[in-house]
């Protein structure tokens, strides 16, 4: 198989069997369908040219590997993509942790962008995340902020602009990070659903 670059297992399979692409030394992409359950000894161990696997399993549904799975691939530079909120479930799981990098996917549905130098936003079914490091310093959900259900901010955030959420009539709770010690003015006004908020200490 040295001559074999994509892989592509579809959603239809539900294993991949031992030595199944084993030093398939010319690939350099996997896509792994979101209903496999188990994963052989050595399948794509000695595949020394891959850069990139790309696991549709979701975290619900995640599985620990054996660690030879993979031997030979370079962790540090194969960059590992997993189901949008599951890297937290990756970076724990034996077999998928030694990848240096992994990142979430973005679903096609979802909205995002950045709402501040080092902040970035992502609405999905209702959802708006905000994560990152530092200020919230825009609003650039406000075309969506009838949309808008619920409001997460992690832990990175620091301060929350002025009219950040205003308007967003159909908001009902919110989540405010550890790392927030400021909120602006006028940062919920009229948002008239709101029932439940959780502020922390800081």
């Amino acid at each position: 198989c040295g001559k074999l670059s994509n892989v592509t297992v579809p959603g239809s399979v539900t294993s991949i069997g031992n030595y199944a692409f084993n030093s398939c030394t010319g690939l350099t992409s996997v896509t792994i369908g979101n209903e496999v359950t188990s994963i052989g000894e050595k399948a794509f161990s000695g595949c020394t040219g891959l850069t990139s696997v790309t696991s549709h399993i979701p975290a619900d549904a995640l599985f620990v590997v054996n660690t030879n799975v993979f031997n030979g691939v370079d962790k540090n530079s194969c960059t590992l993509s997993v189901p949008y909120g599951a890297k937290e479930t990756y970076a724990a799981k034996s077999g998928w942790s030694a990848f240096a990098n992994i990142v979430e996917l973005i679903p096609e549905n979802a909205l995002h962008g950045t709402c501040g130098a080092h902040a970035t936003w992502i609405l999905i079914d209702g959802v708006l995340t905000i994560k990152g490091r530092g200020g919230i310093e825009s609003r650039p959900w406000i075309d969506y902020a009838g949309e808008i259900q619920s409001i997460i901010i992690e832990d990175g955030i620091t301060s929350i602009c002025n009219n950040a959420f205003r308007e967003c009539s159909a908001l009902t709770s919110v989540v405010i990070g550890n790392g927030v010690t400021s909120i602006g003015g006028y940062a919920f006004r009229e948002c008239i659903g709101l029932t439940s908020i959780e502020i922390p200490n800081s």
